[in-house]
């Protein structure tokens, strides 16, 4: 006896035999048309369950793909937009404490136009600390997203996550 379960969003099946082998059947195949025959009904290729992790780690992965992209996007401080992300914060603060070492006081950054600007070392950690805040807000929203999603019991619940 073979039990037939559905692939391809219902448009083709597979049964298994009894010994565990799989075969591939199409929908027109005589011996799935006469299991169907017979009242037997096709089990889904997916359960429920099954279902609901995939539907989990597609969000998952849909919600880092754009934290990735969010977290890099410009940060304006005051009249002039800075590159955003991890790497432009560490660089800054990098930059800043490279020049305060070695006694300077006028700090030079460039603004997302390759602008240059001298700033001060409060003006500086200010854009610092608007670059990082950016960055630590997607990394907290994204985990608090990421939570909900695994907290979520239903496909409908994940995707009602966005970010």
């Amino acid at each position: 006896m073979i039990a037939f379960k559905l692939t391809n969003n219902g448009q083709s099946v597979y049964g298994t035999r009894e010994d565990g082998a799989t075969v591939s059947y199409s929908i027109e195949a005589e011996e799935y048309k006469q299991w169907l025959l017979e009242g037997n009904i096709p089990e889904p290729e997916f359960t429920d369950a099954e279902l609901l992790v995939n539907a989990k780690l597609a969000k998952t992965q849909e919600l880092e793909t754009v934290f990735q992209v969010a977290s890099k996007l410009p940060v304006t401080v005051g009249t002039k937009t800075y590159n955003g992300g991890i790497e432009s914060a560490q660089a800054i603060r990098d930059y800043i404490q490279l020049v305060s070492e070695s006694g300077g006081t006028v700090f030079t950054i460039w603004d997302s136009s390759n602008v240059f600007s001298d700033y001060t070392l409060d003006q500086a950690n200010t854009i610092k600390l608007a670059v990082a805040s950016k960055v630590f807000e997607g990394e907290l929203n994204l985990r608090l997203k990421k939570n909900a999603v695994n907290d979520a019991t239903t496909i409908t619940a994940i995707n009602a996550v966005v970010f």
